[in-house]
C-alpha cells in the first residue's frame, strides 16, 4: 500500500496505465485471436517445445543498452517488441515514457548499484 503522496500519485498513474492502455490493447488483441498471454492450455497443441535456434548465448546477448534513462529504457523495449513481431505493443511506448518519468522520485530511496527502474525486491 502507497505510503506518501509520491506513492500515491505514481500508484494512480500506474492503474491509470492499465486501464486506459493496457486492458484496452489487451482486449484489442484478444478481439482478432492474438493474446499476450495464453489464458490457458492449448488442446491443439501437443508440445510448446520449440528447440532455440542459438544453442549458446553471450553476456552480450542479455544487454539492454541504455536503460538508465526514461527515453532509453522506452528505446530498449521498442527494439525488443520490433525484433520479436510484436509491433502492436509499440502504442504503449508514450504512457510508458509517463509511467517512468513519473517514479523518478521512487528511485531516490534505491540503491544507487542498480538502475533506477529495476524493481528492488528486498
Amino acid at each position: 500500500m502507497p505510503s506518501n503522496s509520491i506513492e500515491e500519485s505514481f500508484a494512480a498513474a500506474a492503474a491509470a496505465f492499465q486501464r486506459d492502455q493496457l486492458l484496452p490493447l489487451a482486449a484489442q488483441l484478444r478481439a482478432t485471436g492474438r493474446a499476450v498471454f495464453a489464458s490457458g492450455p492449448d488442446e491443439t497443441v501437443e508440445s510448446y517445445f520449440t528447440p532455440a535456434e542459438r544453442p549458446t548465448f553471450g553476456a552480450e546477448d542479455f544487454m539492454l543498452g541504455d536503460i538508465e534513462t526514461p527515453a532509453g529504457l522506452v528505446a530498449a523495449l521498442l527494439a525488443h517488441w520490433r525484433a520479436g513481431k510484436r509491433s502492436e505493443l509499440e502504442t504503449l511506448a508514450s504512457g510508458l515514457r509517463e509511467l517512468i518519468e513519473q517514479s523518478a522520485p521512487l528511485a531516490e530511496t534505491q540503491d544507487d548499484s542498480l538502475s533506477p527502474y529495476l524493481y528492488v525486491m528486498y
